[in-house]
């Protein structure tokens, strides 16, 4: 019977965090407002780009009307394609995980909230696509994570039932996301969530080395 490991981006597979807050500057800049770095990536990545912004902008008590925010949005979008893969990178050892859990007859998934578009151009861009069986993205479903049908939709696109899958991700909005659609999560402790949140986790790796097929085995033993 297939099993299946879906995978977040963002802070998981690729950090991407100085991008997204380069872009998010680009477009505070036009509005004079003051800039974010990278220590402030936990506090705004994990829901989107819109929902990003959305943390910025009240961060910095600035209200925005929903117009606004769409324009604020694409033009976020605009900046953030054009300079892709610019600073992001993949972390340590993920090929070799991912070429290792394929070599074991795992089917992979992408699953994000960022836009599926810019997803794939990003994984294609660093060499990640080949590895995966499917990509799914904010703007895929009606659904997005941390809700439940967004993992099951994700999961029925390569022919897997939750039974038989596992999630990996780097935040309480992934953790959520496993937990609501009744599948094991895996945590990575060095995206961008609070630490605290790791321990909701039903596994913390430190390093993708560390993720093998003997890790979801036991997961999904449970």
């Amino acid at each position: 019977m297939s099993k299946a490991v879906i995978f977040d981006l963002d802070g998981t597979l690729v950090d991407t965090a100085a991008d997204l807050i380069d872009s998010l500057n680009f477009v505070l800049a036009g509005r004079h407002l003051r800039s974010f770095d990278k220590n402030d990536a936990s506090d705004l990545i994990g829901q989107g780009s819109a929902a990003m912004l959305q943390r910025a902008f009240a961060t910095l008590g600035v209200d925005v009307t929903d117009i606004e925010l769409r324009d604020a949005h694409e033009l976020f979008l605009e900046h953030y394609a054009s300079g892709m893969p610019g600073k992001s990178t993949v972390y340590p050892d993920v090929h070799s995980c991912l070429e290792r859990l394929r070599a074991s007859d795992y089917k992979l998934i992408v699953g994000t909230n960022k836009n599926e578009a810019l997803a794939r151009k990003l994984l294609e861009r660093l060499g990640l696509a080949i590895h995966f069986s499917s990509l799914v993205g904010g703007d895929t479903f009606s659904t997005r994570k941390p809700a439940g049908e967004f993992i099951l939709k994700a999961l029925s696109t390569v022919g897997v039932d939750r039974a038989n899958a596992v999630m990996v991700g780097d935040s309480a909005n992934d953790i959520l996301a496993a937990r609501n659609a009744e599948i094991p999560s895996i945590c990575v402790s060095f995206g961008y969530a609070d630490p605290s949140d790791l321990l909701t986790g039903d596994a913390v790796i430190d390093n993708f080395s560390e993720l093998d097929p003997s890790v979801i085995e036991r997961l999904l033993a449970k």
